[in-house]
């Protein structure tokens, strides 16, 4: 495979019938930099609005970086609620908020870093559900499991979560050393040898794919709320997505022909725009005490984090004590490791696809891979319960609005450092209802998907081989996701008991 000019050339790879049409006719090879500019677009042609060195007016790049806030957020949220159960936390425990604070604040700087340094690529860090599983399983060991909580004080309480927080902190810690070592050494920039078009699209479907679940969960709270997020985001970015608004500020169009002061607003932010109407409604509807008390759709639900959420803090390292190692865990989170480099780099080669750009050289990738496992250690030292990866639903951020700044996303990450500090405005993106998160996945997630079938382009599909090739990969995907607890369980269990 050529790694010439620091590009990966698909079409050196051998693969049945790909230098040839759908008509068994010889075609000629493309470049990766044709390859990636001839790829389809999904929001149905034209330019980007904002390539990766544009820099967009200062309003325009501070409303789309808190779009893409309101995303990651509302998807990082979720990991620390189902993990504190799993800690022995009680639900009213005002430290769920310093958590969820300290895990902004940590992708905050992973955020910047990875976007300035990193790959340079506007790619979101987060927190992962790849590490959740498997502390999950962790947390699910008979050594673990939660005691009666009831008679015990304030203090021993506080220490039941905290001696599991320090567990967890420990094995993710040392699990993301393999992930810098393997970075250091170069060794991602062998493993891209192997990436071709085809073993690109089963993984970056499986990220949309393996999510299905969580997605089906939170709709199914409130069917109504989810589905007026879903059909309000078809609207605004399919069918009112050319209607330019005329704002007197506005210096970009689409069509230079018509109002240079007009704006497409329904485009560049559908998601911001169906997530105000749909929560307003939500909040009238909560007031008129339309919505039964309990139900997930009420705005207040959540209430509770907002009140006790400290007005300011600063998360500091090893705040819950320091980290306890045992090779079970460490070899649990291991898996994690594996898991979210390699859907990392599917999600450099998909957001660069996104934007347009070329396939990302090898030092971008070791550099993208290494940044992360930095990003995991500091996740493990300042105790956010999960580590760091790359997100791929603001991917899908991207496709819609046709936005790809670097700008944009290391203004994201700066406001969530600044939103990790101020406990109160962080604990209000904790308060979006589950139904209209999942509205907003059901929406996203899709597009990752259309991104993976989107690199088979050029693949000839009408040979048996390939259609094995990319079936196989993607039905076993979905059958080893579902069987991963269990699996990390059992290897747990043999570990720990032998």
């Amino acid at each position: 495979m050529d790694l010439s000019c620091g590009r990966i050339n698909f079409n050196s790879v051998e693969l049945e019938g790909s230098n040839r049409n759908q008509h068994g006719e010889n075609v000629p090879n493309t470049s990766p930099v044709e390859a990636n500019n001839n790829k389809s677009d999904l929001s149905d042609g034209g330019d980007l609005l904002y390539g990766l060195q544009d820099v967009p007016p200062w309003y325009i790049t501070i409303c789309l970086a808190i779009q893409h806030n309101l995303e990651m957020i509302t998807s990082a949220v979720a990991v620390p609620f189902l993990l504190t159960p799993a800690l022995c936390m009680e639900n009213d425990d005002p430290d769920k908020a310093n958590i969820i604070s300290t895990l902004i604040f940590v992708s905050g700087i992973i955020t910047v870093m990875q976007s300035t340094i990193g790959t340079t690529l506007p790619i979101v860090q987060g927190s992962s559900i790849s590490y959740l599983l498997p502390s999950l399983a962790i947390m699910s060991l008979p050594k673990w499991k939660c005691p009666n909580l009831d008679g015990m004080s304030p203090a021993e309480k506080t220490e039941e979560w905290q001696v599991r927080m320090r567990e967890i902190q420990g094995a993710i810690l040392f699990a993301s050393m393999f992930e810098i070592l393997i970075a250091l050494t170069g060794c991602i920039g062998y493993l891209t040898k192997f990436i071709t078009p085809i073993t690109i699209a089963p993984a970056i479907m499986l990220i949309g794919l393996s999510l299905f679940n969580n997605v089906m969960v939170e709709c199914s709270k409130n069917y109504y709320a989810a589905g007026s997020m879903v059909l309000l985001l078809i609207i605004f970015s399919q069918h009112l997505r050319n209607i330019e608004i005329p704002i007197p500020w506005s210096r970009r169009s689409i069509n230079s022909n018509r109002n240079p002061k007009a704006f497409p607003i329904f485009q560049v932010f559908p998601i911001l725009l169906a997530l105000i109407v749909v929560w307003c409604v939500c909040a009238i509807l909560t007031f008129l005490e339309y919505l039964p008390v309990g139900d997930a759709a009420r705005v207040d639900v959540k209430s509770r984090i907002i009140e006790e959420a400290p007005w300011f803090r600063i998360p500091y390292p090893f705040q819950w004590g320091l980290p306890t190692v045992s090779i079970g865990a460490v070899v649990g989170v291991l898996c994690g490791v594996l898991t979210s480099t390699v859907e990392s780099m599917g999600d450099y080669c998909c957001c660069a696809s996104v934007i347009r750009e070329p396939v990302p050289p090898e030092h971008a990738m070791n550099r993208g891979i290494f940044i992360e496992g930095l990003g995991c250690v500091l996740s493990a030292i300042f105790g956010t319960g999960n580590a760091s990866t790359s997100y791929s639903s603001n991917i899908g951020t991207l496709a819609v609005t046709k936005v790809g700044s670097r700008r944009v996303i290391q203004v994201a990450g700066v406001i969530m450092i600044c939103l990790g500090l101020v406990g109160k405005a962080g604990s209000i993106f904790v308060s979006l209802p589950d139904p209209i998160l999942g509205g907003m996945f059901l929406f996203l997630f899709p597009l990752v998907m259309a991104v993976g079938l989107a690199t088979l382009k050029d693949v000839n599909l009408e040979s048996s081989r390939n259609i094995f090739i990319v079936s196989f990969s993607i039905f076993l995907g979905l059958v080893i996701f579902s069987k991963l607890i269990i699996t990390l369980m059992l290897i747990q269990t043999l570990i720990v008991y032998k």
